[in-house]
Parts: C-alpha cells; sequence; structure tokens
C-alpha cells in the first residue's frame, strides 16, 4: 500500500495536536483509501468527550440535526487535514475510488461524522466512493441521524456500529436520562450545560443523541 499525503486545503492550522491521532492510508492497485482513527488516549480527548452539548451540525445546510459539540469539534479538525488526500485520491482514481473510514470509541463518532461532512461539502461527489462506515465502541452522537441518513438517500447500512454486550460506552448519550439528571445537566457550568428543554432527543426520548444505522 501507498502511504496517502493529509495534505489540508484549509486555513486551519495543521501544526496543532489533535485530541486522537489517525492515519490515512492508500492502496493504489485497488482505488482504496483507508481513514482510521483511535479513540480516547488522552486528557484532551475526554475533554471533547466531556463537550457533550449540542450543536448544529453542518450549519446553514437547514439539516435540523443536533451534533456532540466535542465530537464534531474534533471532526473539524481532522477534516481539515484529510481533505485533501481524500480529494486527491478521488481525482487520480475517479470511479474506482472507495474511501474507507473506521474508528474506536469517540474515534468511531468521529469518523461517522466525517463520512456524512465529505458527502456534504463534496469531497466525495458519489455515494458509490464512499464505503459503509464501521465504528467499535463508539458513542452515537447526532440527534436527527436517521432522518439525515433518509435524507441523503442513504441506507441504515451505511453506518454499522459493533457493540460488546455490556459496554457503557456506546450507550452513554443513547439511555434514559431521569429528570434530576436533566436538571443537573440545565444547572451544569460551561461545555457541560445543557437546556434539555431545547434539545428534541430529551423531548421526545429522553436521552442525549438516538441511534443511527445498524448495531451489530
Amino acid at each position: 500500500p501507498t502511504p496517502a499525503t493529509s495534505t489540508a486545503t484549509s486555513t486551519a492550522p495543521t501544526t496543532k495536536p489533535l485530541p486522537v491521532n489517525y492515519v490515512v492510508a492508500a492502496d493504489d492497485a485497488t482505488g482504496a483509501l483507508w481513514v482510521v482513527i483511535e479513540g480516547s488516549t488522552s486528557v484532551s480527548s475526554w475533554q471533547a468527550n466531556l463537550a457533550f452539548g449540542p450543536v448544529e451540525f453542518e450549519q446553514g445546510r437547514g439539516l435540523d440535526t443536533r451534533v456532540h459539540r466535542g465530537a464534531y469539534a474534533v471532526a473539524n479538525e481532522i477534516y481539515a487535514r484529510i481533505e485533501g488526500a481524500v480529494t486527491a485520491h478521488v481525482a487520480r482514481h475517479g470511479a474506482a475510488a472507495r474511501i474507507h473510514i473506521t474508528g474506536h470509541s469517540l474515534g468511531g463518532s468521529v469518523a461517522v461524522l466525517l463520512a456524512l461532512m465529505l458527502l456534504l461539502r463534496g469531497a466525495v461527489a458519489r455515494r458509490a466512493q464512499l464505503a459503509d462506515v464501521w465504528t467499535f465502541g463508539a458513542p452515537y452522537v447526532l440527534c436527527g441521524g436517521d432522518a439525515l441518513l433518509a435524507r441523503l438517500q442513504l441506507p441504515r447500512a451505511f453506518i454499522r456500529s459493533v457493540v460488546m454486550g455490556e459496554d457503557i460506552v456506546p450507550r452513554c448519550f443513547s439511555c434514559y436520562y431521569p429528570q434530576l439528571v436533566q436538571r443537573v445537566l440545565k444547572r451544569a457550568p460551561g461545555l457541560m450545560y445543557v437546556d434539555t428543554t431545547q434539545h428534541p432527543s430529551f423531548l421526545e426520548q429522553e436521552m442525549f443523541y438516538t441511534p443511527v444505522g445498524d448495531m451489530f
């Protein structure tokens, strides 16, 4: 396999340390390009995890989708560094290009966001060039994710989550939050503050973020 160059096309700085590491590698013989993102291993990655309040996903596109603030911030940082590699690979291989994105824990959550961002921002023009996203032990970080998949004409199987039977991490934002916890969140400081009365997932299902895609 030939390593791909992670050249950013954004003005965002590329020397700033990231909360999680990632690797980009390409196989020119098959047209495959892999983006693999690690899970939480540092203080900054846990700071990203704890910035769990919802913000609008891809603001200005009218998607009506909320996203975990910390995971989205990490996804934007990584996107700025991999966009150039992805677009160059797609230009080089055309219809034969196949972009694979995967990750563990926080990295899996970021992988889902990156795949959607690549499609929405036009870095990958055709769905056929983007492989299904596999995540491992990753929390769900979207409110309205299944509706977004439908809007983009993507099947549920586009996102495939592998979850161990008793692993709490994939369920931490997608479980029942009693009223007591919701009141605590409304009084929490800084980025941990969440107005649950303004968040659709809390209003409809009393959870932070709803499951999206298929679970294995």
